[in-house]
């Protein structure tokens, strides 16, 4: 159940919104009506609507505000679109064309998760916020970039992952990711769902492999870990078939270790 202000008929769906400011006349966009806009296949967010006489900016999209649209391919929203809130889009199983709006800051959890066709994600300048698992298990993604001038966050130069520059967290990554050598932490469900990721290296400070960090990852074939001190790991950070199915690397003088250490003594194939 959405919770709205007013709604606002625009090329035949209805769309609800809640008011955020009225000094600054600004408005989140909740949802929409079920049996128009779960039809549109390429949609693109107002700029302003009008409620009372009065003229709103939409500046957010609300929790699951386009949830499980799945005939959506494409949405496109205007500059000044600073938050998409958790699951907005979660399960929107054709969305595949995606352009982050420049003004973007926040970024909820799960925003994007279940987007099983898109292919490629951008990250804005502004962006100050990612949520948990914003873009798991969308095994399609192929590359991940992020602005050079964003403060927060980098994609490791080129290296196809999103990471916490303040705190070293990989947050999330794709089939093609290199994992760079300054990365502690892989954040839970950072490679969830990556269908098509076949070969991981872990660099030289890994610390910690959060829950469900690989989740779904049943094509991994090596795993390659370069810390001499076995990880903090998780019961569930990889599926269980990797245990008896991927090649297991590490520094030789540490195989003991590793060995005798919870979740890794469980790898078969030193």
């Amino acid at each position: 159940m959405h919770a709205y202000d007013f709604a606002d008929r625009s090329r035949g769906v209805t769309l609800y919104y809640n008011i955020l400011s009225e000094a600054e006349r600004t408005v989140e966009l909740t949802h929409g009506d079920l049996g128009n806009l779960y039809e549109e296949r390429s949609y693109t967010v107002p700029r302003c609507v009008r409620h009372k006489g009065k003229r709103y900016r939409v500046t957010a999209i609300g929790k699951r505000a386009f949830a499980r649209c799945n005939n959506l391919t494409n949405i496109t929203f205007h500059s000044h679109i600073t938050r998409i809130d958790s699951a907005a889009f979660i399960g929107c199983l054709s969305l595949w064309k995606l352009k982050l709006p420049k003004d973007l800051t926040h970024i909820g959890e799960r925003a994007f998760y279940g987007c099983e066709s898109l292919a490629y994600v951008e990250i804005p300048r502004k962006v100050g916020h990612i949520g948990t698992a914003a873009f798991s298990q969308c095994p399609e993604v192929v590359d991940i970039i992020v602005d050079d001038h964003n403060d927060r966050y980098s994609d490791g130069g080129g290296n196809s992952c999103i990471i916490d520059k303040k705190t070293h967290v990989l947050v999330q990554g794709c089939g093609n990711t290199i994992v760079p050598e300054d990365v502690t932490t892989i954040a839970g469900l950072a490679f969830a769902g990556c269908t098509t990721l076949t070969t991981v290296t872990l660099p030289y400070k890994t610390e910690r492999i959060g829950s469900q960090a690989f989740a779904g990852c049943t094509n991994i074939r090596s795993l390659t870990m370069k810390a001499y001190v076995p990880p903090q790991v998780e019961e569930d950070s990889f599926p269980s078939t990797l245990f008896k199915n991927a090649k297991f690397m590490v520094p030789g003088e540490t195989v003991t270790l590793y060995v005798d250490a919870p979740v890794w003594k469980n790898f078969e194939n030193y």
